[in-house]
């Protein structure tokens, strides 16, 4: 049978499907690029996509994208990234040497938006929604320190008077990586100025008070954060995070059949516990007084009428 070449996207068609999204009319996603072109390298970058725009550019694509966000997020990260260096008038891949070892640009992508279904509490989620792209709204109870993390070493070997590479990853990566085949060159020494590495942190969000049910106790879920998202929030700040959740297998093991589930965030989201005013002009304020000065005087003729018939 034939199927719609978009449920079935390679990577390639992928990157080039999203590549016209960001050069379409939708969110005006050209100076968003521009200003990650002309910022300030040495510092992570974060470009944040609306579902909405991509929604409204083509549905099954949004569909896709919650559906295998792993496989959407690393692709297009790599687009963002070239497309950021052909606006840049300085490349951000800084190449020191012929053999092209330089440290990866820091720029990430996140999403905001309607969720639909996806949008929930840490008490509702369920094994369904695992893999799968969601956003949670909660309160932060826990925030743990923030660590430092190799995500690629650099070393130079003196027997090939050559530089080698290794990437490093756990279990919050979205992809595994593989490094060289050698690593047991004795004379490799490691360049620590030439290595990159990102911050990591640990929250708990548990769900709103006026979200629990009666008489049962919260939930919580973790979730981990790193680079630009380290350190935005504090315990006792309501949020709204966007990200992949993901069951944990430790040390690979598996004896009781049970794992350890997080969200590997792509956006972070303070909501402020100051009450919002709404905005009123002077019409409505003249409106407002005159349905009260009408119920005083509805309340003034009943007591009047109360008073005559008794």
């Amino acid at each position: 049978r034939l199927r719609c070449f978009r449920d079935h996207m390679a990577d390639d068609d992928s990157n080039a499907y999203f590549e016209s999204f960001l050069d379409s009319k939708h969110g005006s996603y050209g100076a968003r690029l521009g200003e990650l072109a002309t910022g300030d390298n040495t510092t992570d970058l974060r470009l944040l996509v609306d579902l909405n725009e991509i929604r409204r550019f083509d549905s099954k694509l949004a569909v896709q994208l919650m559906q295998r966000p792993a496989e959407f997020i690393s692709s297009w990260t790599k687009v963002v990234v070239g497309k950021v260096e052909q606006l840049s008038s300085q490349p951000l891949r800084q190449r020191m040497t012929e053999s092209a070892i330089s440290p990866a640009p820091q720029i990430h992508l996140g999403f905001t938006g309607n969720f639909g279904s996806n949008q929930l509490s840490p008490r509702g989620l369920r094994a369904s929604h695992l893999g799968r792209l969601i956003c949670l709204e909660g309160v932060v109870t826990r925030c743990s320190l923030s660590q430092t993390k190799v995500v690629r070493s650099v070393h130079w070997s003196a027997t090939t008077c050559k530089f080698m590479t290794r990437e490093y990853s756990d279990l919050s990566e979205l992809l595994t990586k593989s490094g060289p085949a050698d690593m047991n060159d004795p004379s490799l020494e490691m360049e620590y100025g030439l290595s990159v590495y990102k911050d990591n942190q640990v929250l708990t969000i548990q769900e709103s008070p006026e979200w629990a049910p009666l008489g049962q106790l919260p939930r919580s879920v973790d979730v981990i954060v790193e680079n630009d998202l380290v350190g935005m929030v504090k315990p006792g700040d309501r949020v709204r995070c966007a990200g992949i959740y993901r069951a944990l297998l430790q040390d690979g093991l598996l004896s009781s059949g049970m794992f350890r589930t997080a969200v590997l965030a792509n956006s972070l989201t303070k909501h402020s516990t100051k009450d919002v005013s709404v905005g009123l002009t002077l019409g409505d304020i003249e409106n407002i007084k005159a349905i009260v000065l009408s119920m005083a005087w509805l309340y003034i003729y009943s007591l009047c009428f109360t008073g005559i018939t008794a």
